[in-house]
């Protein structure tokens, strides 16, 4: 029998995933990732290569009561792990935190922001 877990990467079992939502703009890419109970200044982006990794550690709050010691356990940090590509400049990232959300402008290379699709001949199919 194989374990739901085994598709995730060992370092992220520990971790739980922020909701996000991406949007394409015409400078590159926003990213709103949702993380509640989070100390902004605790919130850490990494980029290497193409990929973007942001990890939030929750406050954690210790029970009083031993039947609620479950909540505990489910009280994760948060890990976001994003494969962006190449064609953004993740060195650019601008971040800006409100109310349990930070949002991420990633922008994109100079080189492809300004290159326009070279036309391509049609081809007539042959008969």
């Amino acid at each position: 029998m194989r374990d739901s877990s085994d598709d995730v990467p060992a370092d992220n079992r520990h971790f739980a995933t922020p909701p996000y939502e991406t949007e394409a703009t015409a400078a590159g890419l926003r990213v709103t990732v949702y993380l509640p109970e989070v100390d902004p200044r605790a919130i850490e982006l990494v980029t290497q290569g193409g990929a973007l990794t942001l990890s939030a550690p929750q406050r954690q709050y210790v029970r009083a009561n031993f039947s609620a010691l479950h909540l505990e356990s489910a009280q994760r940090d948060y890990r976001l792990h994003l494969r962006l590509g190449d064609s953004l400049d993740l060195g650019a990232i601008t971040a800006r935190y409100r109310a349990d959300r930070i949002t991420l402008d990633v922008p994109k290379h100079r080189i492809a922001a300004t290159r326009s699709p070279r036309p391509r001949p049609v081809m007539p199919a042959a008969a």
